[in-house]
């Protein structure tokens, strides 16, 4: 299904037909699992550890059919790479946290259109509400994912961090033959509704996300780097080293109390007055 490829791997999701459930892990999430402080974009914070931090833990090991994780690549969050053995799921069912973002972003009217039918979970908008603060405060997920079930429709998750636990019950919870179609699109749903929440939602079509060192599962080399703007190849070319050893500044000899120190020429240098 997914190949880690930014604009691949959402035309494969707009091509399915038959449900999955799509989580993301971004630097919010992270630093739940971390137990970590964090402000977020939005309107939560946490000083630490959280009500549902085990909850997150659960939904990253998940390993089910058709449930896809979204990983966050280096080049948005490093730190975030690190979690990536943690997940069970297979390669073709692992895809970028950022799948709706930077070129994709001017995209999402398609995954709207896709699932015209979809009910919408947002913190500030949607069909369905939940808290705001509902990280930082416990709240009754269980009831979300009952009228959502009630529903009967394909989802769209616009919740933070939330949007993971509501997705892990709900696709524990339905029966395989009720199944529909369960996405964590998150922020892109704030640029549809005119709320740039996000401080590069304005430059989202100038990054090119990739992945960087070995792939999930195996000692490959990294694959080549993609440009999501015209999905073009080009081949990885690396940096060329650092030279580890910096040229030092000249130096001047600067007379003070009757002793000599060497001082790199342009910095000003004051000298002690005598006592």
């Amino acid at each position: 299904m997914f190949t880690q490829d930014h604009g691949r791997d959402f035309d494969a999701l707009l091509g399915q037909t038959e449900p999955l459930c799509l989580v993301r892990f971004g630097d919010g999430e992270i630093a739940l699992i971390d137990g970590n402080a964090h402000q977020s974009a939005d309107a939560w914070k946490v000083a630490g550890p959280t009500w549902l931090r085990g909850s997150l833990v659960d939904s990253l090991r998940h390993n089910g059919d058709r449930w896809c994780v979204g990983l966050p690549p280096p080049c948005c969050l490093r730190t975030g790479v690190r979690i990536h053995p943690a997940v069970r799921v297979p390669t073709p069912q692992r895809t970028f946290a950022t799948l709706f973002l930077h070129a994709n972003l001017y995209r999402v009217q398609e995954v709207l259109e896709r699932f015209a039918s979809a009910i919408v979970v947002g913190s500030w908008f949607g069909d369905i509400r939940v808290p705001e603060d509902g990280v930082s405060k416990q709240w009754d997920v269980d009831s979300c994912v009952a009228e959502i079930m009630k529903a009967d429709r394909d989802v769209l998750l616009a919740a933070g961090p939330c949007s993971n636990i509501i997705a892990l019950k709900y696709w524990q919870k339905i029966s395989i033959e009720k199944r529909r179609f369960m996405l964590d699109v998150g922020s892109a749903l704030d640029v549809h509704h005119g709320r740039m929440s996000r401080h590069f939602h304005d430059s989202m079509a100038d990054h090119h996300c990739a992945w960087s060192g070995p792939k999930p599962e195996s000692n490959t080399p990294r694959p080549p780097q993609v440009d999501v703007r015209n999905r073009t190849i080009r081949p990885h070319v690396p940096p060329p080293p650092k030279d580890p050893i910096r040229a030092e500044a000249p130096r001047a000899h600067v007379q003070e109390r009757g002793r000599v120190r060497a001082e790199p020429l342009g910095r000003a240098t004051k000298i002690g007055k005598r006592p």
